[in-house]
């Protein structure tokens, strides 16, 4: 059973025709604890394999990404549809079995693997204007690793938007009156 978290941010841009550009940064961290009794077994053979490692195997991403994204506006709802490219780089812990059946010993490694690569994401976004400074929404995106041809990440996350320009445009028009 994983455990982890995720934290997103970015800023928006936005131009004529309700297009947009975004610039965000994404850390997710997800860990798995092991505890004495945790063993593995080998369908090939009928010994199980005891783990010598007692703690946490850990799972880090950090990555940048900038989209540009459309969106469709009814009322006060909006449909956000998006595509760009983010750089994501990846430590994932790599576990390294040597079995040998008895009486010879099993060898059992953790390391860490660090890599950068490049990829796609594709995101789809509902909002919801509460009122003209401040929106509420839920995000979706695939992330897919154009690099190693894999998909990385998909999320589900509710956000909130500070509009700044809308608060820029009623300061304007308070001070010519």
């Amino acid at each position: 059973k994983s455990l982890g978290f995720n934290l997103f941010g970015e800023i928006s841009c936005m131009f004529r025709k309700n297009f947009y550009i975004t610039a965000g940064l994404d850390y997710n961290q997800f860990s798995r604890s092991f505890s004495s009794t945790t063993r593995f077994y080998s369908p090939y053979y009928t010994n199980e394999i005891s783990f010598d490692y007692y703690g946490r195997l850990i799972d880090r991403n950090f990555s940048i990404q900038f989209t540009i994204n459309k969106k469709f506006t009814i009322k006060k709802n909006s449909i956000h549809i998006g595509t760009g490219i983010f750089f994501i780089n990846t430590i994932e812990p790599q576990i390294s079995i040597g079995f040998q059946p008895p009486p010879y010993q099993t060898n059992f490694a953790v390391s860490e693997r660090k890599n950068w690569e490049f990829g796609l994401p594709i995101q789809l976004c509902y909002e919801y204007a509460i009122n003209d400074k401040w929106n509420i929404g839920l995000k979706s995106q695939f992330q897919y690793i154009l690099s190693t041809q894999n998909s990385q990440n998909i999320y589900f996350s509710p956000y909130f938007r500070l509009n700044i320009q809308k608060m820029e445009k009623r300061n304007k028009s308070n001070s010519n009156i």
